[in-house]
């Protein structure tokens, strides 16, 4: 949110839409291209050796589109929560609707997230730091004040990203405490709050997919000429480690508690209407009108779904983790 308020965009809670001011983003506009700038200036008076220029090119034209597309990943997944919100009130009891606001009024806590910007940022100039004493690297491509500018602002806009997965893992234990929810007892698998939550959870999945190649690409690269190097090794895996945590608290375990809140429901009708059927088998005894669409409706609920795990969401996941994982074994392939 912090990276949308920057980027000039306002997304309005009540309205659920997304408010764009080109005059807002000017400013962020500037830093994000403030590193092809900073290059350009380097190679017009700075003079720099020719080896290692199209790489230190490239790689300051890449950060360009990629912190880009982190403010769309960003607008894309507050948009779809705003509209799957009203959903979701529907579906809490009054105490599980305000501890959901409660949360959504700390996160938007501005300072709870420009720390997690800052470390990000920290943490990204600190592994290009190592990498830059490595002497492969420095014979393969220079580094200098644009390369820092880039890391630092992708640094940021990535642990906003990281900042929103991680308390949006939280969101589901909250909807899913006793008490809190109010699932449709024929089907609760299909009640639209828990439809629509799960459906963000998906979307914003699938948006980690790309997100975790474009973050593995620079390693990929440096893997023919580091693959042994300590700095290197550290920095990949440390990458990797948060990145594949992210994904599986946000991606798996959010869907997972949610089918626990389903599942549980649906055990719980069945059991009350378990109570009330027919004691003999069918055959036995002509079944008065009401015994038979108390069996029907037994047969109706244990055949609703049991949780919103399906295929889709075993498929958005799977193909998360395999985003991270390829890129580490192409680079591990190359090298």
């Amino acid at each position: 949110m912090v990276v949308l308020r920057w980027f000039g965009i306002r997304a309005d809670n009540r309205a659920r839409k997304n408010i764009w001011s080109p005059r807002g983003s000017t400013l962020y506009f500037a830093v994000i291209l403030a590193p092809p700038v900073i290059a350009g200036v380097h190679q017009w008076w700075g003079h720099p050796t020719s080896r290692g220029r199209s790489a230190y090119l490239f790689w300051i034209c890449y950060y360009v589109p990629l912190d880009l597309i982190l403010v769309l990943a960003a607008w894309s997944g507050c948009r779809a929560f705003h509209r799957a919100l009203p959903s979701v009130d529907r579906m809490l009891t009054p105490r599980g609707a305000r501890e959901v606001h409660a949360w959504i009024s700390r996160g938007l806590r501005p300072w709870r997230q420009e720390r997690w910007m800052l470390t990000g940022s920290a943490v990204a100039c600190l592994m290009l730091w190592a990498l830059s004493d490595v002497e492969q690297v420095v014979q393969h491509m220079y580094i200098d004040a644009a390369s820092y500018v880039s890391v630092t602002v992708s640094g940021a806009g990535g642990a906003n990203g990281l900042y929103w997965l991680f308390r949006a893992s939280r969101l589901s234990r909250i909807i899913t405490k006793t008490g809190h929810l109010r699932l449709t007892w024929s089907a609760p698998a299909r009640t639209p709050g828990i439809e629509a939550l799960s459906r963000w959870y998906r979307i914003v999945t699938l948006w980690c997919v790309f997100g975790a190649a474009l973050a593995f690409a620079p390693w990929v690269w440096l893997s023919p000429f580091v693959a042994q190097n300590g700095a290197y090794l550290t920095t990949k895996w440390v990458v990797a480690a948060i990145i594949l945590l992210s994904i599986l608290l946000y991606g798996f375990y959010s869907q997972w508690r949610l089918s626990q809140a389903v599942l549980e429901k649906r055990m719980a009708v069945l059991r009350v209407m378990e109570r009330r059927l027919p004691k003999q088998p069918p055959g036995t005894r002509p079944f008065t009108e009401h015994e038979k669409q108390l069996v029907e409706l037994f047969t109706k609920v244990s055949e609703s779904p049991s949780g919103v795990v399906n295929a889709q969401t075993l498929a958005s996941t799977l193909v998360s983790v395999a985003a991270v994982l390829v890129p580490l074994a192409v680079a591990a392939l190359v090298r």
